[in-house]
């Protein structure tokens, strides 16, 4: 029910975020949005959020998950694989299920 009601209703705000650029060994780019609450600190904890199909760091569930750990004072990292969102125009080939090494270089 939760994902068929968020599907059709916006509760949520996007945060705003700062974007950062992976790049990768063939030569192209991953987008990160990185939200950081005001008084996080470099000992505090980090959370990567990685979206499915067809999502992006705009996907309902992501941005929920993002707000929530905001409020408990993590950053968030939501990773836009090669295409998506943000990501556009930055990689020529779209993310697959082999590309977790993308996934990899961008926790590096």
């Amino acid at each position: 029910a939760q994902t068929i009601v968020a599907s059709f209703f916006m509760f949520y705000r996007d945060l705003s975020s700062q974007k950062r650029f992976v790049h990768l060994s063939d030569g192209e780019k991953l987008v990160l949005e990185i939200t950081t609450p005001p008084h996080w600190k470099d000992t505090d904890p980090t959370v990567v959020l990685v979206h499915g199909l067809c999502g992006s760091h705009k996907s309902p569930h992501i941005i929920r998950l993002a707000k929530k750990l905001y409020q408990k004072g993590i950053r968030t990292i939501r990773l836009n694989l090669r295409g998506c969102r943000s990501g556009r125009g930055h990689a020529k080939r779209m993310y697959h299920a082999e590309a977790s090494d993308d996934v990899w270089q961008a926790l590096k």
